[in-house]
């Protein structure tokens, strides 16, 4: 079978950086004790949590929906209906639930901006300054991610990975200067002063002519099982109707593709990162936007099954499942901003190996999104401590 390194529509950022770690060296033999600790981060963007706790909301599925996306989604039992879109009772069996404002539960986003990079920005450096548009300005600060990549005892080049649909990922981590393994739908891409190769990204005959003729051994991934992937869950997922970007199939591909990477090269922090429920969102197309999340949960579950059968991730594998930003609410429903009321209210999922399922939390501390990060860093066990200012992790 032929090894897949070129992947037609992936960005592979490979960059040098500093081995060095910053951490004093009372803290490193801690650290060594927790290498055995894995992170999986996976965010749906501008999701609400009304869909994640609710289900679809009647009125809008009524405005936007069809008959056949009414019976799709449809229940007047409130737990049949988010079970059909998002599968929470599932989620809830094996973490913890936060967000749910109707039973008490409040998590926000902090900056002011409420829209997606700085979302980002505050998921994975802990800090609210320096990004305050969408614009392809480099992050300022370190992300997690790429703090966790150079301590000791982790291979810079595979030991943190991280699979995109959004291109502006490539800012958020800086692909200029880090060197861990960044995957995006737009190209493929090697750092400085190497060329840029763009090739086709989609699933054409053309496509798998391009990816089959290309062979690293040392990453070892076949593009077979690449498609056997995409193949077995395909037939799970919701197909979409008139489509914005292209169809289900651009997230599914780079699902497919992290989930073998994974499976070869056992990365010990992974994050997915997929954007179909927020532009479809924006498109006003709500229909799609229910089916693009329950098909990133249908892609969870699957890799959940996957991280319990693996003797390297069971029982060693935290995972944060959240979004970036919430929306508004009626007709405000397509936005969000800093002038959209409510678009700061988000929610998160905590799966962590070391703690006991909570189920959907009624619990009325303060969380905030700006806490993520160093949770992380408690999470893998490597302490969060980069040269700008972060918040606390939380306490659960």
């Amino acid at each position: 079978m032929k090894k897949l390194i070129f992947i037609p529509f992936l960005l592979i950022s490979l960059f040098s950086c500093s081995q060095n770690s910053d951490l004093p060296q009372e803290n490193l033999d801690n650290i060594k004790d927790e290498y055995h600790k894995k992170l999986v981060v996976i965010t749906l963007d501008g999701v609400r949590w009304q869909e994640v706790f609710r289900g679809a909301d009647s009125t809008l599925l009524a405005d936007y929906g069809s008959e056949q996306g009414k019976e799709i989604f449809w229940s007047d039992d409130k737990e049949i209906r988010k079970n059909k879109l998002f599968d929470t009772n599932f989620f809830a069996n094996i973490g913890s639930l936060y967000g749910n404002r109707d039973k008490g539960s409040p998590v926000y986003v902090k900056n002011s901006h409420r829209i997606s990079y700085p979302g980002y920005h505050e998921i994975f450096t802990g800090n609210i300054g320096g990004v305050a548009s969408n614009a392809a300005t480099e992050n300022p600060h370190e992300t997690v991610f790429e703090y966790i990549n150079r301590q000791p005892g982790y291979d810079e080049i595979t030991d943190v990975q991280v699979y995109a649909m959004w291109k502006r990922m490539r800012e958020l981590f800086r692909v200029q200067s880090s060197k861990f393994m960044l995957f995006s739908p737009m190209q493929i891409e090697y750092g400085q002063p190497k060329e840029t190769i763009n090739l086709m990204h989609w699933m054409t005959e053309n496509f798998r002519q391009n990816l089959e003729g290309k062979d690293i051994d040392e990453f070892d991934v076949d593009y077979e099982e690449i498609i056997s992937t995409f193949n077995n869950i395909h037939g799970d997922l919701l197909p979409f109707g008139r489509n914005i970007l292209e169809s289900e199939q651009t997230e599914l591909l780079l699902y497919a593709t992290g989930k073998e990477f994974m499976k070869k090269t056992k990365p010990k922090a992974t994050y997915f990162q997929f954007s179909l429920s927020d532009s479809f969102g924006h498109s006003g197309k709500y229909e799609d936007h229910l089916k693009s999340i329950h098909n990133v949960s249908v892609f969870i579950k699957d890799l959940i099954q996957y991280i319990d059968n693996d003797p390297f991730y069971a029982g060693k594998t935290s995972i944060l499942i959240t979004t970036d930003h919430g929306r508004g609410i009626g007709g405000n429903w397509k936005r969000h901003g800093g002038h959209v009321s409510r678009s700061d209210e988000i929610w998160f999922v905590l799966i962590n190996p070391e703690e006991s399922a909570k189920g959907e939390v009624s619990d009325t501390r303060q969380y905030y999104q700006i806490q993520f990060a160093p949770t992380m860093g408690e999470l893998i066990g490597i302490p969060y401590k980069p040269e700008h200012n972060t918040a606390e992790p939380m306490e659960f």
